[in-house]
């Protein structure tokens, strides 16, 4: 075995260099076929015994690499046949772990059919909430997929399920099935108090997600309790997908006078929060939501300032100033993101932005108020201080060079806007004649650049010039990758 092992192995550098789609696998591994069929025939007999050894692991992964769709089907039944014994042993889970990587859409669908019964016990297993993790974060792993996932916790037949008013999204099913709440509830209290207790499992995507549910749809007491034992995991959760929107939840959740210890915590990776692309709404929540001016400028404007450089020119950081400068909600949506709608930001037309719904120990609905002073007093704290750095950064003229002219722009124009139209932003802001003609050119000079030539350019007949993006066009929907830049 080892002997053919280290044959497949073979040239394996050379051969990944070539290999850059899933049809070039099958012709720059095809020489490898007979090898793997030979293991096959080799490992079949004892597989029960190999797959939970270090060797005999590592020898199946490399078979699932450089095998054919028709030999990762067969490691698959041979998996099938006890699917939550391997999935949770300390070497065969790497086995299913490899599969669930390589296996074509059709035999990933085959895994998922023996993984959906068994996430009750994997989610809460050290090695088997890292093979549900590779299964939940799969290429092939559809919205629909991933919605199945959450709701077999409940440890139901998904015919059953399919009964369900709401399903397939699980807080859809907790809102909407009465006679169920009870039970559900009360079992992902279980599992999420448990889940976040342990010391890495609520860095997974699908924990987030479960905890999220409950603290959206739970009880006031549990609610709280799990808030609490977030908190020191809620600024390193800010950054993901499925992490952020807890964050910010969990925080506003939180008693004002504990709220200092995470805080200290998201002043520490502030830089990597304010500019990534889901943490960047956290921060612009914790504007709405902290209203003492020595905490606000302690641990957020006072470090944003010195940083200002970087969340200008940041396609993320540069939006949390945005949200701060647009109080009117039509034109937050101009410029923020779809995602950033998940956090309940403030806004004027926005009356359920300190409003969060839990039900009570008998399981009524009940409002409460997480916010008794209004957000756009702690905006009024924040602006004149951001934008004064803003204007000082670009008063340097190698600055002014380095910085993203579209953001710039947008930044000069916004300043100008809210205070043209809003009172106390103008009161606020208190911006002298020399700091508004320094906006007014940042605004204009967009404005020149993009204007078009007054010569007339000249055109064959049928054909029509491609008209150029205006420079008042959203930029929240022009988004570019960049190059992730030095953090704070």
């Amino acid at each position: 075995m080892l002997r053919l092992w280290e044959v497949l192995r073979a040239t394996a550098e050379d051969d990944e260099e070539k290999v850059h789609t899933a049809s070039e696998k099958k012709s720059a591994y095809a020489h490898k076929y007979p090898t793997v069929e030979k293991l096959l025939q080799l490992m079949e007999p004892k597989i029960a015994t190999l797959l939970k050894t270090p060797t005999g692991s590592r020898v199946l992964q490399s078979m699932i690499k450089y095998g054919s769709a028709a030999h990762v089907s067969k490691v698959m039944k041979w998996l099938s046949q006890d699917f939550s014994l391997y999935a949770t042993d300390a070497y065969a889970h790497f086995v299913v772990m490899s599969l669930i990587r390589h296996a074509p859409h059709d035999t990933f669908k085959s895994l998922l059919a023996s993984l959906i019964p068994n996430v009750a016990q994997l989610i809460t297993h050290k090695f088997g909430i890292e093979t549900l993790h590779s299964a939940y974060s799969s290429k092939w792993c559809s919205l629909l997929d991933k919605q199945l996932l959450l709701l077999a916790i409940f440890k139901e037949n998904v015919s059953v399920m399919k009964r369900w008013e709401g399903y397939p999204v699980l807080e859809d099913v907790l809102r909407k099935n009465a006679s169920l709440r009870k039970r559900l509830l009360s079992r992902l209290f279980d599992l999420s108090d448990k889940l976040v207790s342990q010391k890495d499992s609520v860095q997974f995507p699908f924990v987030q997600r479960l905890v999220h549910a409950y603290v959206v749809e739970g009880t006031k007491d549990e609610v709280s309790e799990l808030c609490d034992t977030l908190r020191p995991h809620l600024p390193a959760i800010a950054t993901s997908k499925e992490g952020a929107p807890l964050a910010s939840l969990a925080f506003s959740l939180t008693e004002p006078k504990k709220r200092k210890e995470i805080l200290r915590g998201f002043q520490e990776k502030l830089g990597e929060i304010t500019t990534s692309k889901y943490g960047a709404p956290v921060v612009a929540r914790l504007f709405d939501l902290l209203y003492d001016p020595q905490i606000l400028t302690k641990y957020l404007v006072s470090d944003m300032v010195k940083h200002i450089g970087q969340i200008i020119n940041s396609p993320y950081g540069y939006l949390v100033f945005m949200h701060l400068l647009t109080p009117e909600d039509e034109r937050k949506k101009k410029f923020l993101l779809p995602n950033w709608w998940e956090h309940n930001l403030y806004s004027l037309s926005n009356k359920e932005w300190n409003h969060h719904t839990w039900l009570t120990p008998s399981f009524e609905v009940e409002v409460v108020e997480i916010c008794s002073k209004p957000a756009a007093a702690s905006h009024l704290v924040a602006l004149p201080l951001l934008v004064e750095g803003f204007l000082a950064h670009i008063a340097n003229p190698a600055n002014k060079e380095k910085a993203n002219r579209h953001h710039v722009f947008l930044l000069a124009r916004e300043i100008l806007h809210v205070v043209e139209v809003q009172p106390l932003y103008r009161t606020a802001l208190n911006l002298s004649a020399e700091k508004l003609a320094t906006l007014q050119a940042l605004a204009g000079q967009k404005e020149d650049e993009t204007a078009p030539s007054k010569s007339v350019q000249k055109t064959k007949p049928g054909k029509h010039v491609k008209r150029s993006r205006s420079a008042d066009e959203s930029d929240g929907q022009s988004f570019q990758k960049k190059k992730k830049k030095k953090t704070v």
